[in-house]
Order: structure tokens, then C-alpha cells, then sequence
């Protein structure tokens, strides 16, 4: 299994624990959060399947947004950083 391979599999679990859980999350268990997120040089537009396919850092270049997907209202949202 591969480092990305095992960051998708913790994935997946955080994420199993935070939508299918009854309690409160007092605490994620990020070890490494290096290369959590992805960065990618094109808008995201594909409909996310997992918690890691939800948080995407744009770079073109010139222009770096971070985008979030927006599970009601079914759209990414931006925020441009500097």
C-alpha cells in the first residue's frame, strides 16, 4: 500500500467516524497532515465521494484558491489566498 493509498483509507475512517457517529468529536486523529489536501491546476467540478475529495488547493500559476465542496446546495465554493 502506498502513502497515498493509506492517507485515503485514514480518510475514509475520519470520515466514517464524523458522519456516522453519535458523539461529539472532541478530536481527529491527524499524525501527518502533509499532503492531506490536494492541489490541483484545474476548478474542480466532479461531485466529491469521499471527505479527502472535498478540500482542494488551486494553483495555476498566478491564481491559489482553496475550494470547498458544498454537500446542500451541491456547488464548490472558493476563497483566494494570499
Amino acid at each position: 500500500m502506498n502513502n497515498e493509498q493509506q492517507i485515503i483509507e485514514r480518510l475514509d475512517k475520519i470520515e466514517d467516524i464524523i458522519f456516522n457517529s453519535n458523539k461529539d468529536i472532541l478530536f481527529l486523529p491527524f499524525s501527518n497532515i502533509r499532503d492531506f489536501i490536494e492541489v490541483v491546476s484545474s476548478v474542480p467540478s466532479s461531485v466529491p465521494a469521499t471527505l479527502y475529495e472535498q478540500i482542494k488547493i488551486y494553483n495555476d500559476g498566478t491564481t491559489k484558491k482553496l475550494y470547498l465542496y458544498d454537500y446542500k446546495n451541491r456547488v464548490w465554493l472558493s476563497v483566494k489566498l494570499t
